[in-house]
């Protein structure tokens, strides 16, 4: 829309860009001698600005949340972060510029317009303690790292469905992954963690030292401040699990079974399960195939006979390679991960009802496929079991049995009619596939989730080689692409549909060429009055604060 390609945006005779942010406030950055005293590099967009803009797009998952930070700093070590955290609170937060935190980059609250960018990702170190069975995990480690690391000893912990996420992400927000149903969530694995809160302070957080930044940190996000070190409880793992893919043709008639069945039954044989042990994925493309992922977490024999009926029954897929299967080399390397243009959503949902399992199938039928360069579709994860037992008196949210995730994706050059139009088709569907969850769907607004679920569309800022592509409109054009096509899609007139807030009312924070209001929504349920507690206790001027956000509220005296 006129809109979306108009906020933040400057027009010049080479085509649309967006702006380059502020300046640091330079007297400050000669005072405090910031680029010596940091081991590792400071990068702005006026001073080096070709490593700024190849460590800006470097590894970011999602092309639409590349914004144009104030400055990046890859930091090397906890002193590192913990001199950037002080400088960012002393002479930065006056001005506008808060943190922002990339580690393994698949967030959207990654790389933000206007933020002081603490990167760690040169913090990838993993250390196994195998007699006392932990690791200790860098902040900037992504699961690929930890699996690398452990498959030498034959144990893993709850890891995130894809590899390619960060460590800090997962864990922060809860952490599910494969081995949630025996093991329990990340979170229920974390022993200790390294925090530098927002006055500079490295602390470390256990259940023995500092308990209530340790609670507040399991689901509170980055809320409290950047976590450099996890150590997570390792578990044995069996040399070889029953686990595979069964790509079924969804048409219906015969003995292929229709979508609805497929989500019912393979729900039924995982997360409805009495069985803890069973879980798995079922992806669900747009107008595509259906593809069940499944796995039993114990000795290769069992699982083979735990899904014998099951494989014999259900479906008639076009391909079987159920199998015994190595946990790190293949088991984790299942969901891949491609960089891309995304919309990501998605909810917790506590029963598969046959509405919801035909409110699922009719939304990813081929009818509503968006179109040409959209790639849409759904994944069902089965979660619960160990995770879901309560008691844990943690600020994650536990109730589901399924974590449902909806996710388009698009192609096309930035800054063109294409490109838009693919976009507002694919957000457009994946809003319609949210109003259906949230209204078959009992469950409540958060997840917390290994996946990038934004709460609005991030920036339009893109890679290098799209914003030379805008300024230059070089390279082979589709319709409606260069410079004549750029001045066109300003005059798109469709809607784009995507989630809006009246931030009047409360703090707001330029997000890429959106504006997002603060400490909006409630997602932390009746945990939020002991969050906002301690974040004014650890965070008094909400430095962290591209997350979903806590607003700090000093207890009175009745509540001290």
């Amino acid at each position: 829309s006129e809109s979306y390609l108009k906020m933040g945006c400057a027009e010049s005779r080479e085509g649309i860009r967006i702006p380059d942010p502020p300046e640091l406030p330079p007297s400050t950055m000669r005072r405090t001698g910031l680029r010596s005293v940091l081991q590792g590099r400071l990068y702005t967009p006026r001073y080096n600005r070709e490593m700024y803009d190849e460590v800006r797009n470097s590894c970011v998952w999602n092309i639409e949340s590349v914004g144009k930070p104030v400055a990046i700093a890859t930091c090397n070590s906890a002193d590192d972060v913990a001199t950037c955290v002080k400088y960012v609170g002393k002479y930065c937060v006056k001005h506008g510029i808060f943190l922002c935190v990339a580690a393994g980059k698949h967030s959207m609250n990654c790389m933000r317009t206007g933020s002081f960018v603490v990167d760690l990702s040169g913090m990838r170190n993993v250390r196994v303690n195998e007699k006392e069975q932990w690791a200790d995990v860098d902040g900037g480690a992504t699961w690929e790292d930890v699996t690398e690391a452990t498959k030498w000893y034959k144990m893993a912990t709850t890891s995130g469905i894809a590899e390619a996420t960060g460590v800090g992400g997962t864990i922060t927000q809860g952490g599910h992954g494969y081995l949630e149903r025996v093991h329990g969530l990340g979170i229920d694995n974390l022993l200790q963690a390294e925090v530098v809160t927002a006055d500079g302070s490295i602390l470390t957080a256990s259940a023995k030292e500092n308990p209530d930044l340790f609670w507040a940190i399991k689901g509170g996000g980055s809320n409290f401040g950047v976590v450099t070190r996890f150590r997570l409880q390792l578990h044995p793992i069996p040399a070889s699990i029953f686990a595979g893919r069964r790509v079924h043709a969804p048409m219906g008639i015969g003995w292929f079974p229709n979508r609805a069945k497929l989500i019912e039954q393979f729900a039924k044989i995982t997360a409805e399960s009495k069985d803890n042990k069973a879980t798995g994925i079922l992806t669900l493309a747009v107008g595509g195939a259906v593809v069940e992922f499944l796995a039993y977490i114990d000795e290769e024999n069992k699982g083979k006979s735990y899904f014998a009926v099951h494989r014999k029954r259900v479906g008639f897929p076009v391909k079987d390679n159920m199998r015994g299967m190595d946990y790190h080399k293949e088991i984790q390397k299942t969901v891949h991960s491609a960089r891309g243009n995304y919309y990501v959503k998605g909810k917790m949902v506590e029963k598969m009802t046959p509405e919801l399992a035909k409110a699922l199938a009719k939304i990813t039928a081929k009818e509503e496929k968006p179109g040409h360069g959209c790639k849409c579709q759904i994944r069902i994860i089965a979660i619960g079991g160990k995770a879901s037992i309560q008691g844990h008196d943690c600020c994650a949210f536990r109730n589901g049995k399924f974590l449902v995730v909806i996710e388009a994706r698009w192609t096309g050059k930035g800054f063109t009619k294409i490109y838009v139009d693919r976009r507002s088709k694919c957000t457009a569907w994946a809003s319609r596939a949210m109003s259906m969850l949230n209204e078959l769907s009992s469950i409540g607004p958060k997840m917390s989730c290994s996946f990038s679920i934004p709460q609005a569309i991030g920036s339009l800022s893109t890679a290098k080689a799209r914003d030379k592509e805008a300024e230059e409109g070089e390279g082979e054009k589709e319709e409606g692409e260069g410079p004549n096509g750029i001045k066109k899609a300003f005059e798109a007139k469709e809607e784009l549909k995507s989630e809006e807030y009246d931030d009047s009312k409360h703090f707001g924070v330029e997000s890429g060429n959106l504006r997002v209001a603060l400490g909006v929504r409630n997602v932390y349920g009746d945990k939020l009055p002991r969050l906002q507690n301690l974040k004014a206790r650890y965070d008094p001027g909400n430095v962290f604060r591209y997350n979903d956000n806590i607003i700090p509220v000093v207890p009175s005296e009745t509540e001290k």
